[in-house]
């Protein structure tokens, strides 16, 4: 088994989180930034094979992401990066549809 290592989460994920992660990840690159992954929130659905669930994490901008995953991979509370939380929540709108709020 090949191990897939995709940024923005600390842990080796399922297949099927893989998937779903990195079609958040392609959402918050279109808005140039990139998501790191908390916690699952909840929510647990399937759209078109790819299984999804509300998440929480970071939303950063791309120029200080190098920043922000040192202190994250270290898994250490930074208040400096507060006003960057937010949850990916997904929706099913004739296809998969991620929202940062």
């Amino acid at each position: 088994m090949v191990l897939k290592i995709v940024q923005g989460l600390r842990t080796q994920e399922s297949n099927n989180f893989i998937k779903f992660f990195e079609v958040v990840q392609e959402e918050a690159k279109k808005i140039k930034k990139v998501f790191f992954l908390d916690c699952e929130e909840g929510n647990d659905g399937n759209v078109n094979g790819i299984e999804t669930c509300n998440l929480s994490g970071w939303l950063i901008p791309v120029e200080k992401s190098k920043d922000f995953e040192e202190v994250w991979k270290k898994n250490k509370e930074d208040d400096d990066w507060s006003d960057f939380f937010c949850f990916a929540r997904w929706k099913d709108e004739n296809g998969l549809k991620i929202i940062f709020e």
